[in-house]
């Protein structure tokens, strides 16, 4: 798949398949992560990838979202460095949609989920130290069906040249 169709046709999925997305596949997807940028390119993030059951229903008592895909990531980062500008949430942003296309690429429909709940619980069942702060839960999974493109803004009324 070329790049422009990629972003293009790339569409946030919330109805997947049970199929269970193998570990290679997972594998493709983080290696895609790996390869965003982040600031002063110290790649401070960490993935965890969750397709056991159990764990699934017991953060699902924080966010029910989980159980909507086969296999779930939380995007992590190290707030050790700094947390100043933002840079960590900038650098975890960038993996997210390296992961998100690559996902798409491979056949895979993704959905970058917002609603976290009790985060220090979440943290707890994931078994993170300390300095690790959960910055994205995205979920993966075999397309249930396809979806159409959702209206988008056109470019005249997101682009501002030189000033607002």
């Amino acid at each position: 798949m070329e790049l422009q169709e990629a972003i293009f046709s790339r569409r946030t999925v919330r109805k997947f398949k049970k199929d269970p997305v193998p570990r290679e596949v997972v594998d493709q997807i983080i290696d895609a992560a790996r390869y965003a940028p982040s600031a002063c390119n110290l790649q401070l993030w960490e993935f965890i990838a969750v397709d056991d059951p159990e764990l699934i229903d017991q953060i699902a008592e924080e966010t029910r979202f989980i159980t909507l895909a086969p296999v779930a990531i939380f995007v992590t980062y190290s707030h050790k460095y700094t947390r100043e500008n933002l840079a960590w949430v900038q650098s975890a942003s960038a993996a997210v949609q390296n992961m998100m296309l690559m996902a798409h690429d491979l056949g895979l429909g993704g959905c970058w989920v917002d609603t976290l709940g009790n985060v220090g619980r979440i943290k707890k069942l994931l078994r993170l130290p300390e300095e690790q702060t959960v910055l994205a839960l995205v979920l993966f999974g075999y397309y249930k069906l396809n979806l159409r493109a959702p209206r988008r803004r056109s470019i005249d009324s997101v682009l501002h040249f030189t000033e607002y």
